[in-house]
């Protein structure tokens, strides 16, 4: 070794440590992602020709949280033309603009043209057919609430029968089997799948409060609670708010019919291990309860809802358990998942890099049960990438 660089082998180590601990980390900072990166980039693309159906976009922000598109592009699943998903364009439902918006389905198309697109799909995925209301579009509005755009077609419905007769992928979830959809379609659906509707929904509140200058409480909640019960609203705390077809609600408030704070969603072990998916995870948005009389469905994973004894007591009044299915598989062709699942606000630019999950949990706040990105990087992520991977491979 020369004295010169002798002389800087002795500089460098006598440097304090923090300061070749920061040069060190530093380095990593940089090198680390730009190497996971530059995989994302050289991994070859899979293609998949994907129907995606999604009527709930009120506005242009709403488009960034569907999370299937996160998936799709860092799982390198592109259309047949070898272009990746966009969550702007490569969907068929409501299109928003500033001032406008245009509609995208199958609705036209001929029994001849439904069996062509069956033939060409690989898969499906419903996302979503609540649909567009006036009040979204024109939240100063004093018309009634009318329905602009929604529900689940017969055309869609007979798209969906022919790829299950084709043993094609189907993904769907809350809430393609509740209203709008006419109520045949619904049943058909229900037929079709080996699914039975409940006639319930309900969603986590962080705060029941109808007076806070934040609350979310719905003016149909509100008003079904007065027509029950003659009484003004009561509720502070947080809570659950399950609300059927026929116009029954049920209340559980935290501390006083809810044991813990937050509905959670528990899988079993089998599943944990296919999937990739954690005992329990939280789950703060919008569900309905669904159960199958067939064998044919797999129960994945259980909602409960943290009831007190007399929060059992009180759903038991309505010949509801506190547990019900969250995830349906029948076989690996369709999925069937009991709430809004795909909804989540993840960063697109996150998706180009290769690994990324494993650095997830300096995504979230584990601590704040409001942030559903934990639930899309613990749960949703992990399952629906499973369920991709084995449609690529079949």
């Amino acid at each position: 070794m020369s004295i010169l660089k002798f002389n800087r082998f002795v500089e460098y180590i006598r440097q304090p440590f923090e300061v070749r601990f920061l040069r060190y980390l530093l380095s990593a900072l940089i090198v680390i992602p730009l190497i996971m990166s530059l995989s994302w980039l050289v991994v070859p693309a899979d293609d998949l020709n994907i129907f995606i159906l999604n009527k709930t976009v009120p506005d242009i922000e709403s488009q960034k949280n569907n999370s299937l598109f996160w998936i799709l592009n860092n799982e390198k699943i592109t259309k047949p033309n070898e272009e990746s998903y966009s969550e702007e364009q490569d969907y068929f439902g409501f299109f928003p603009f500033v001032d406008t918006f245009k509609i995208k389905d199958i609705n036209q198309l001929s029994p001849n043209e439904l069996d062509s697109l069956a033939f060409e799909l690989d898969a499906a995925y419903f996302v979503d057919t609540y649909g567009v209301y006036s009040q979204d579009l024109n939240t100063h509005s004093t018309e009634p609430r009318t329905l602009i755009y929604g529900g689940l077609s017969e055309n869609e419905l007979k798209l969906a029968k022919a790829l299950k007769k084709s043993k094609k992928l189907i993904i769907s979830e809350f809430n393609i089997i509740s209203a709008p959809t006419p109520k045949s379609i619904q049943d058909e659906f229900l037929k079709t799948f080996s699914l039975v509707r409940r006639g319930w929904s309900g969603r986590y509140f962080d705060s029941l409060d109808s007076t806070a200058s934040d609350a979310e409480i719905p003016a149909w909640a509100l008003r079904l609670h007065r027509e029950k019960t003659r009484k003004a609203w009561p509720y502070k705390r947080s809570g659950v708010i399950l609300v059927s077809d026929f116009g029954q609600i049920i209340v559980l408030e935290g501390g006083v019919t809810l044991e813990h704070r937050v509905p959670f969603i528990q899988t079993r072990p089998l599943y944990q291990e296919k999937y990739n998916l954690p005992e329990q995870v939280n789950f703060t948005s919008w569900f309905d309860l669904v159960y199958s009389p067939s064998r044919r469905n797999t129960i994945l994973s259980m909602f409960h809802l943290p009831v007190t004894e007399l929060g059992d007591s009180l759903l038991a009044v309505y010949g509801l358990s506190p547990a019900f299915p969250a995830a349906f598989a029948q076989g690996d062709d369709f999925y069937y998942f009991s709430g809004s699942f795909s909804e989540n606000k993840i960063s697109y630019f996150s998706s180009r890099f290769l690994g990324i999950q494993l650095f997830r949990s300096f995504f979230y706040n584990s601590r704040d049960v409001l942030d559903t990105r934990a639930f899309f990087w613990e749960y949703y992520r992990p399952l629906v990438s499973s369920i991709l991977e084995q449609a690529k491979e079949q």
